[in-house]
């Protein structure tokens, strides 16, 4: 029985042994599976860009993308990256580590801030495509990067793609882009893409050297001729598919057809002929007509195609769509006047309506001078027009005459124009009227090589500068009553046989002496010197150089003179004197000097001469004269009297008397003067009584003055009565500071034994002070008692520099490292303090220059700051903000290590070896 239950206890045994080890399995698995999922969570991402994350895992092949976290070996491992296209990516943190990337590609995502790759120096690719950049500032430094995508970032400034100069490849299709000069200078360009734009001008990449590739597709391109050297060197070149809206045809009510002049041209300037019109309409180069409209059409387009081949033998298209709009209005030509005229011209009746074609009808020249026209709407038009008279008129806008590329001559004389901007393109103009407007500007017409004729008389403030350059056919010139002096910008023009320059300032010819002259107008300048155009006058055939006006520089004279002489320095054609002159006011003329008399400062401000020089032994076409007026202004300097200073005198019989003692002169011109005179001196010493003494001076410009005192010469026998006392002046010297106040009288006393206090009674006799420049001056003061004693005292005012101020002491930064959790609230400016010797407390200005903390990711992070005082010194300082890991929930924050997981599965493997050893001494009991 007892071995029964021996054997019973032993299958119970091994049966509770069973149970324990299988529930001793199952603990390990659990603690197994908890390991990994709490390594990864407690873990700090170097990507936080789940999206991007996955994408570098997938380059580096790691087994599980989606969960594992890159190291920084293992981002700086990476050379390429071309698989995060179309990802979602937001955040390019942790690209700062890949610092051996030569490729990227992140297409089709979500980025904005590209500062993470700022520090990718062997970066050569980069793709941006359709992403939300508005900035490439973090890669403008990236010197090896050759290879740029940024097509579809509509807000990205493309200007700073100028500084990219090292690229061979740029993209930029679908970029909103109108302008390319931003291109200009990258001649490193080998392949660019700006198709889908709307690029009109392609001149600011036409001397691009090694560019290869070419795409244009889609734009507004109507002209290649401006870009031909840069066509024939590539290899692919598309231009196919432009869309050109022009701007729109306006419509008369009634109108029934519109024509619209082609104005696509090949890379040779040639009119591209093979078009198709829309609607039924035909085509006789260079115009597109449509007929049978009804007055509710909007649009008429035609399109074009044409196959060019370049000098290299490469083969393209050039095609696309021109849009016409049609504007129904009311009137084609809406001023009265012009409508009236342009009837009259055509011998149309009064009721009728003017239509395009009327206005295409004008041929040869229209003209309608002096009608009172002040809008030219619908001259635009009058395509087939050679010349057009608008003189004498109203109007300021010349814009519709931009198109009427036939005239070869245009009077636009008298009326109120401003810009001709609109008249650049009209390359076959010949002879352009523009004088009498308020143009200041002629810049415009510097491509009008055809102009032979030019007249710009009359715009008051013209600005020749731009006849320096081209104008190389000008024959014929008016710039007279342009109010110029400089003629300088004339010396290229040389073709010019006709100038005329009257009605300005000119003094100097010498810059025309080279020109192919035959007739020179000047009159009415200021001309001194004939001679300068000696040999261009030999081929003149007609010269008119009368009335010259020249104003000399005012001449200083005192105003008791009364005479003057300036010398005559006008010169002929052979530079002799010209002594034909006639002076005004009876002057004298005794070569080479003009001399006056009799001159009244009351009443005369200049004298001159006429002078006069025949020239006509040296015309072949009648007199010529070379003549006109020197004018000498004067300017009068009005002289200040002197003035004496003495006062009487009391002496006792017996004295010593020098009658020049205590007496002064002084002149507002001449300062102190020393030659005072006594002119009359009757006091004998010796016998008491009342005695006169007379003085006189008389300073550099004749001025005079008189006086004479009294000297009492007391003492008969009689006791002699008290002596009275001078009176004293308490004055002492002064030190202030340049731009201080200064009154002379401050601080300043006098006191009087007889007669007490004297301050008021005190005068200032000179005073030199200038406290706008530092120095020693003088202040004199004097004073007279009741019994005429005078005093006088003198005292020195230095004027000092303004000191330099104290040296400006910089600010100091409080600001200490800083450790914070994962999930932290950060405040880069708490506890953060600045103070500065001169202002105090400058906390508030503090400013963060730098914040690189994320509180999202465990690391070392840079905190800078600056703070500027009001002296402009500066400073910075730079703190370390430390991220560290957020602890596990059920341990101690204190003990437990960063991650909390090794406490936690090492408890469940000790427990498990708990349960092992109760098993086993349970067994050993039994």
């Amino acid at each position: 029985m007892s071995g029964g239950i021996s054997i019973n206890r032993n299958k119970e045994s091994d049966y509770l042994m069973r149970r324990i080890v299988n529930l001793a399995i199952v603990l390990l698995l659990v603690a197994v599976s908890l390991i990994s999922p709490m390594s990864i969570g407690a873990a700090t991402s170097l990507v936080p860009d789940d999206a991007l994350r996955t994408a570098i895992n997938e380059e580096l092949g790691v087994a599980d993308p989606a969960t594992h976290e890159p190291t920084e070996a293992e981002l700086e491992s990476l050379t390429e990256l071309d698989e995060a296209d179309y990802k979602g990516i937001t955040n390019l943190q942790g690209l700062e580590h890949a610092t051996n990337l030569t490729l990227l590609d992140l297409n089709l995502n979500n980025v904005t801030d590209l500062s993470p790759l700022s520090g990718l120096s062997n970066l050569e690719s980069l793709s941006l495509r359709n992403n939300d950049i508005s900035t490439l500032a973090p890669v403008k430094n990236l010197s090896n990067l050759t290879f740029l995508n940024v097509s579809g970032n509509l807000s990205l400034d493309k200007t700073e793609l100028s500084d990219f100069t090292q690229l061979k490849s740029l993209y930029l299709y679908s970029s909103g882009i109108t302008d390319i000069s931003f291109l200009e200078n990258l001649t490193n360009l080998r392949n660019l893409y700006l198709d889908n734009n709307s690029i009109s001008d392609i001149t600011p990449i036409k001397d691009l050297p090694n560019l290869d590739l070419l795409n244009l597709k889609a734009n507004s391109i109507i002209n290649l001729s401006n870009a031909t050297n840069l066509i024939d060197g590539l290899t692919a070149f598309n231009v196919d598919n432009q869309s050109i809206e022009l701007a729109a045809t306006v419509l008369n009510p009634g109108d029934t057809s519109t024509t619209t002049q082609n104005i696509v041209k090949d890379y040779n300037g040639n009119v591209i002929d093979s078009i198709t019109p829309s609607d039924g309409g035909t085509y006789t180069s260079p115009n597109v007509e449509w007929t049978g409209l009804t007055g509710t059409e909007t649009m008429r387009s035609y399109t074009f195609t044409q196959s060019l081949t370049n000098t290299a033998g490469e083969t393209f298209e050039f095609s696309g769509v021109v849009e016409q709009p049609l504007n129904w209005g009311t009137s084609l030509v809406p001023d009265d006047a012009l409508r009236a005229a342009i009837k009259a011209e055509l011998g149309k009746s009064v009721a009728h309506v003017l239509t395009e074609s009327d206005l295409e009808s004008l041929t040869g020249e229209f003209k309608a001078s002096a009608k009172g026209i002040y809008s030219i709407e619908g001259m635009q038009y009058a395509k087939n027009l050679d010349k057009l008279n608008l003189s004498l008129n109203q109007f300021s806008d010349i814009t519709p005459l931009s198109s009427l590329t036939r005239l070869t001559s245009i009077n636009l004389l008298s009326n109120n124009i401003t810009d001709i901007e609109p008249l650049k393109n009209l390359y076959n103009l010949a002879s352009l009227q523009l004088a009498v407007n308020n143009i200041t500007d002629i810049s415009h017409l510097d491509n009008l090589t055809s102009l032979e004729e030019l007249y710009l008389h009359g715009n008051s403030n013209l600005n020749l500068s731009p006849l320096s350059n081209g104008f190389s056919n000008l024959k014929a010139l008016n710039i007279s009553s342009t109010n110029n002096s400089d003629i300088s910008v004339l010396s290229n023009l040389s073709s010019l046989e006709y100038l005329v320059a009257d009605d300005n300032k000119i003094s100097d010819l010498s810059p025309i002496e080279n020109l192919p002259l035959e007739r020179l107008h000047v009159k009415e300048n200021a001309i001194t010197d004939l001679s300068q155009i000696k040999d261009l006058f030999s081929q003149l055939s007609f010269f008119y150089g009368s009335n010259q006006n020249i104003v000399l520089s005012e001449k200083n004279i005192a105003e008791t003179t009364t005479s003057m002489y300036i010398n005559n320095f006008i010169k002929d054609i052979n530079e002799d004197i010209v002594d034909n002159i006639t002076p005004s006011h009876s002057g004298v003329y005794n070569s080479p000097r003009v001399a006056w008399v009799g001159l009244n400062s009351n009443s005369d401000t200049s004298r001159s001469y006429d002078f006069s020089n025949d020239l006509s032994a040296s015309d072949t076409h009648g007199n010529i004269e070379y003549s006109g007026t020197v004018t000498q202004p004067i300017n009068w300097l009005f002289n200040e009297s002197p003035v004496i200073t003495a006062s009487d005198r009391t002496i006792s019989v017996g004295d010593d008397f020098d009658p020049l003692e205590g007496v002064t002169a002084t002149d507002a011109e001449d300062g102190n003067l020393v030659n005072i005179q006594v002119t009359s001196n009757n006091v004998d010493t010796n016998t008491p009584g009342q005695y006169q003494v007379s003085y006189r001076v008389v300073d550099s410009q004749g001025g005079v003055d008189s006086l004479t005192i009294i000297v009492t010469v007391e003492g008969d026998g009689e006791p002699d009565p008290e002596p009275n006392e001078a009176p004293v002046i308490n004055a002492n010297d002064v030190t202030i500071t340049v731009g201080d106040d200064y009154d002379p009288l401050a601080n300043v006393t006098a006191t009087d034994t007889e007669d007490g206090d004297l301050t008021d009674a005190i005068t200032v006799t000179k005073n030199e002070v200038d406290t706008s420049a530092a120095g020693d001056y003088e202040v004199s003061y004097e004073v007279m008692d009741s019994s005429e004693k005078v005093v006088n005292a003198t005292i020195t005012v230095t004027v000092e520099a303004v000191p330099e101020p104290e040296p400006n002491e910089a600010p100091t930064i409080d600001a200490d490292d800083l450790t914070i959790t994962v999930g932290d609230d950060y405040e880069p400016l708490a506890d953060v303090t600045a103070t500065d010797t001169e202002d105090g407390d400058l906390t508030d200005a503090v400013v963060v220059t730098k914040n690189e903390v994320n509180t999202s990711v465990a690391g070392d992070y840079e905190v800078s700051y600056e703070v500027v005082d009001s002296g402009d010194k500066s400073a910075e300082t730079t703190i370390t903000v430390t991220v560290e890991a957020a602890p596990s929930r059920d341990t101690d924050e204190d003990t437990l290590p960063q991650t909390g997981e090794a406490t936690l599965y090492l408890s469940i493997i000790g427990g498990i070896i708990l349960i092992l050893i109760g098993f086993v001494t349970i067994r050993r009991m039994n």
